[in-house]
């Protein structure tokens, strides 16, 4: 049983993959923007990534997102974002 349990260590930190990126696109908004989001107003879905807030906050990210763009893909090497709005 003791290797069984060794083995199932190795998963213990796992992190959904939408996870990891809205992690790291709430790090680039709050962090390099110094935009004040919460995870929860970040959703993924087929490598566009959508944020719900405030019309002053999205057109921030509209203004600025080439270069959101280019940290996120800094950020994230195995994964690719087409849009963030």
């Amino acid at each position: 049983m003791q290797q069984i349990s060794l083995y199932l260590d190795k998963f213990k930190g796992l992190l959904p993959p939408d996870y990891i990126v809205r992690m790291a696109v709430l790090e680039v908004l709050n962090n390099d923007l110094k935009l004040n989001l919460s995870i929860s107003a970040i959703n993924v879905n087929a490598k566009k990534i959508y944020i719900s807030a405030d019309g002053y906050v999205k057109n921030e990210i509209f203004q600025n997102q080439q270069t959101i763009l280019k940290l996120l893909s800094s950020k994230l090497t195995n994964y690719k974002v087409d849009r963030v709005g």
